[in-house]
């Protein structure tokens, strides 16, 4: 009766008397307890609720010597929230007795958490204790700080620009991909609304978007969502406009239909709009390659009448492009399912529509496997101007598939295991690495793992203090890149250039390091690569201008002096002494021009693979003979000594080669050495050099610099700078020298001290045969009389080139007739008058030199025809020989050449 009396005598105090207020207390939502703090904290009442809420019974709590064990099973835990309890309560601070998310473990259960308001009854030593379950509200703010985290990581790592704006359209955050794409910080943003003017914004046809047609601002407006929009954003820092796809969506207070705020997400599109108006500017290559594409390709417009179709997709279906082009789908296939119908309409609505395998039933009863896709395509940024249905065939990789799967146990773990390296490292220690992992570094998992490695031991030396400063920024809690590259260090000592990217997760009770890597050496290597073509590029377009330059001026030199001493013979007063010497000025300034118009062909020649080596037997004394004759007037004029000096003599002195190169390597080498020796004296020759020949060119010039014994072979390449030339020439010779040296199987080279003089030296092959070609003497000038009973047809449509030949042909005495093109010739030599022999120029009007001497061949065979004409390559002499003709002479035309090969073909016919 004591003990029942403690317990309801505080009861019996309550005005409603102390049945109605337990019943109250009994049935409360909420624990309540009734306890005695002297001596000691005991239980004198309490509801249900209170047991349940700690687990446990009634029966536990009344005693004070189970009391504490049956609320807190964890022993220490139990201490220190007796003591706390105790201390709290003998503080007598109100504050100090509300007790907030303290947990009840239990073993086998999950933690609960309750909250505790304790209220002392003054004057009674008791107090009254509140207890309410908030475990599920605590495990739901967990689950919200969680989520939030969650949210806040995604918010900082994603690629695409994310910027929140409050009601009144001010920036108020922005992730660290916004910072990016706008160019500027988060600071420069947070409180600038779009109404700025620093705040550049445009259309896509350059119109300026005013401050409060942004689409965030539309959308706080409207309360609608906006976009995808495409707009022009302008980056101060760059002083440029980046190109953004932009969506913009409200927010809103639950209940209520006002934005309180609106978020944008914007994506960097400036290289996509590049690539979308090159794309259109290769509208007609792209129809071609999808005309010739290997799949079956068709292009609709949006009343699914066909605009062009690939040629595979005209074979599979079997129909003709005439047939089809302009005409709708279904005029042309009125039989096609409904299946196929909804497809086409779902991608003129703008969906893309595809499979990865489907089956296709061939005419001829076979059974194909395709991958097929049916997709929009844009007239302009929102605008469908209709469809293209792509078809790949696929049988070939289908059965590569089934065969897969046959085999898939020993091809699993390759598709399964990713190209990059990925590791999971957990308190140092690796708790992953993959396949890729152990081939670009050599380590096992338990290497890795193994006494004595550290991650840094994969960090070359000079990248260590990337990793070091990265690792310290991440443990000061700083927002940094997760993308960072470093050179890296294999088990082999091997230095590989990696990109990765680091993120720290949830693992087991902490926080674990996941890392890819990618290897991108070959990416370094080749941008390294693109770097040196560039400079390579520019120094090439340097040196063309250059030559460019220099070339101009060559040919209006010799230019200037033909003109301008033309028109002095025009002179009739002039004396034959006079005209003779301007003659033979005009003479020398024409063969100079030709000399630079050849060194220009010879190049082009050699750039484009068509100069070819013809061998014959060639006596080298006789072509260093006539280039010593050639330029001995030369060096006497420059009073300096040339001499040729022999080293082989006889039948000793002959070797197989291409000699009208060899002589134009001698000539070119003979002239420079000439052009830059001011006193003393050029001397060249031969000797020979095991299984070659080796030539020299010596000479007591000007010399040159170590730094150009390289580059002065190339092309474009010259010591002098145009602008401060002294010498002269076209600056092709060495080079053109250098290319015939090599194509007659030989080397070039050179040794010079500057101020004293320079030795070019080149090898050709040696080389003889057992039947001797017979080699012919230079002849002198030739004198013929044919007392006009021969007839020569000149075929030529330029004047002046017939009226040359025509003075020509009077000093042989035969009868000249002039055809001006092609189709004249071929109507004079079959009009049955007598025609002897046929100069054929081959470039003419109305028909050219090729098609009349084929027309001509068809009823004269053995009419001699001479092809004479400025195009001089071997492929063109190849072509003339071809069309029929007998003999090719190129312009500007040699006199006794021409004789000598109208001679040969005159007497030869009798």
């Amino acid at each position: 009766m004591t003990a029942k009396k403690k317990i309801t005598g505080p009861l019996k105090e309550l005005p409603f008397g102390e049945k109605f207020t337990k019943m109250v207390i009994d049935n409360m939502p909420v624990g309540i307890a009734v306890n005695s703090i002297s001596p000691e904290l005991k239980a004198l009442y309490m509801n249900d609720n209170f047991a349940r809420i700690y687990r446990t019974t009634r029966e536990k709590l009344y005693d004070p010597d189970s009391f504490w064990d049956a609320v807190y099973e964890d022993p220490v835990f139990r201490e220190k929230i007796k003591k706390r309890v105790l201390d709290d309560i003998a503080s007598g601070d109100p504050e100090r007795l509300l007790w907030e998310n303290i947990p009840i473990t239990r073993k086998g259960e999950e933690t609960a958490y309750i909250t505790a308001y304790n209220t002392p009854v003054a004057d009674e030593n008791i107090w009254i204790s509140v207890v309410i379950d908030v475990t599920d509200r605590k495990r739901a703010e967990d689950r919200l700080r969680e989520s939030e985290e969650k949210h806040r990581r995604m918010f900082e790592t994603l690629s695409q620009g994310i910027i929140y704006q409050d009601a009144r359209g001010s920036i108020i955050s922005a992730n660290p991909a916004a910072e990016r794409i706008l160019g500027l910080s988060l600071d420069q943003m947070l409180g600038k609304t779009s109404t700025d003017p620093r705040w550049k914004m445009i259309r896509e046809d350059g119109s300026l978007v005013a401050g409060d047609e942004h689409p965030a601002m539309i959308a706080l407006k409207t309360g609608k969502k906006v976009g995808p929009v495409i707009r022009g954003v302008y980056r101060p820092e760059a002083d440029t406009y980046v190109w953004l796809t932009i969506v913009a969506i409200p927010l809103f207070q639950p209940g209520e239909t006002t934005p309180f705020q609106a978020y944008a997400t914007i994506e960097d599109i400036t290289e996509k709009r590049t690539a979308e108006e090159k794309l259109h500017r290769w509208y007609k290559i792209m129809e071609h390659i999808i005309r010739h594409d290997p799949n079956a390709i068709a292009v609709h417009d949006k009343n699914l009448n066909y605009l062009f179709v690939s040629e595979r997709y005209l074979q599979d279906y079997g129909v003709q492009e005439s047939e089809i082009i302009g005409r709708h789908h279904y005029d042309i296939f009125p039989d096609i399912p409904e299946k196929w119908k909804e497809v086409h309409q779902r991608a003129l609505n703008g969906e893309v529509i595809r499979s990865d395998e489907d089956r296709f039933l061939r005419k001829d009863g076979r059974t194909d496997y395709t991958r097929w896709e049916c997709r929009p395509w844009y007239e302009n940024e929102n605008e469908i101007g209709g469809i293209v249905l792509y078809t790949e065939v696929i049988t070939g990789r289908k059965q590569a598939e089934i065969a897969l799967r046959e085999s898939e146990a020993q091809y699993r773990t390759l598709i399964e295991n990713s190209n990059d390296a990925i590791y999971l490292l957990y308190n140092r220690k690796f708790e992953i690495i993959n396949r890729r992992f152990e081939e670009m570094f050599g380590y096992t998992l338990e290497e890795v793992n193994s006494a004595g490695f550290d991650f840094i031991s994969l960090v070359a030396p000079e990248s260590r203090h990337l990793i070091e400063d990265y690792q310290r920024e991440i443990a000061s809690g700083a927002i940094i890149d997760p993308m960072y590259e470093f050179t890296a260090i294999d088990k082999e000592g091997n230095r590989l250039e990696v990109e990765t990217s680091v993120s720290l997760i949830n693992y087991k009770n902490g926080k674990a390091i996941q890392g890819i890597i990618r290897d991108v050496s070959e990416r370094k290597a080749m941008i390294a690569e693109l770097v040196r073509a560039k400079e390579k590029a520019e120094e090439s377009d340097r040196l063309k201008s250059a030559f460019l330059q220099n070339i101009s001026h060559e040919i209006r030199t010799p230019m200037n002096a033909i003109v301008g001493f033309s028109e002095f013979l025009e002179n009739t007063d002039l004396s034959p002494v006079k005209q003779r010497e301007y003659a033979g000025i005009i003479s020398h300034s024409s063969n100079q021009l030709l000399g630079i118009i050849s060194d220009i062909l010879s190049i082009a020649t050699l750039e484009s693979g068509q100069e070819k080596i013809k061998e014959s037997e060639v006596d080298i004394n006789q072509i260093c003979t006539l280039v010593h004759n050639h330029f001995s007037g030369k060096a006497a004029d420059r009073n300096i000594t040339l001499e040729f000096t022999e080293k082989l003599q006889g039948e000793d002195a002959k070797t197989i080669t291409d000699g009208t190169k060899l002589q134009q390597v001698i000539s070119n080498l003979v002239d420079n050495a000439i052009k830059y020796t001011h006193e003393g004296g050029v001397t060249f020759g031969y000797r020979p050099a095991e299984d070659m020949v080796e030539f020299f060119i010596e000479d007591t010039g000007i010399g040159i610099s170590p730094e150009f014994h390289e580059t002065i072979f190339e092309r474009f390449r010259q010591v002098e700078e145009p602008n401060s030339r002294h010498y002269g020439g076209s600056g092709l010779g060495l080079s053109i020298a250098k290319a015939y040296v090599e194509l007659m199987g030989g080397k070039i080279w050179l040794t010079s001290v500057p101020g004293k003089g320079t030795t070019f030296y080149f090898t050709i092959p040696a080389a003889t045969r057992n039947e001797k070609t017979q080699t012919c003497e230079k002849p002198g000038r030739i004198t013929l009389d044919y007392d006009n009973n021969k007839t020569i047809l000149v075929a030529e449509d330029v004047e002046l080139n017939y009226i040359l030949l025509e003075e020509i042909l009077k000093e042989i005495n035969v009868r000249v007739c002039h055809a001006v093109n092609g189709a004249k010739a071929v109507e004079m030599c079959s009009s049955g008058q007598q025609i002897d022999l046929i100069l054929m120029d081959i470039k003419m009007p109305v028909m050219d030199g090729h098609e009349a001497t084929r027309k001509i061949r068809e009823f004269n065979p053995e009419i001699p025809i001479i092809a004479q004409t400025a195009y001089t390559s071997d492929q063109d002499i190849q072509t003339a020989l071809e069309c029929g003709c007998n003999a090719f002479i190129s312009k500007p035309i040699n006199r006794e050449e021409l004789i000598i090969k109208i001679r040969t073909f005159l007497e030869n016919t009798g």
